[in-house]
């Protein structure tokens, strides 16, 4: 049950196509976030699907500026 294994299995639900379902995101913006999470897997606060699902909601509610809001919001203080 590291890190890894949990950002495995919700990257393994988003591509089967289940865990962006509700908001209309296109494969990029998908991707995106995805990327963002395992590219900052180890400053996350936690990685979770409640955790992606937190950060798809930044993205849109704050469109272009969802990345610094993510990375106040959703990441440890270092």
């Amino acid at each position: 049950n590291t890190m890894r294994d949990r950002f495995l299995r919700i990257k393994q639900i988003y591509l089967k196509g289940e865990l962006f379902a509700d908001y209309d995101f296109n494969q990029e913006q998908g991707d995106e976030i995805i990327g963002f999470m395992e590219a900052n897997q180890t400053r996350l606060r936690e990685m979770s699907l409640r955790m992606a699902l937190k950060i798809a909601d930044l993205t849109k509610v704050s469109g272009e500026n969802w990345k610094a809001l993510a990375a106040t919001t959703c990441m440890k203080n270092s």
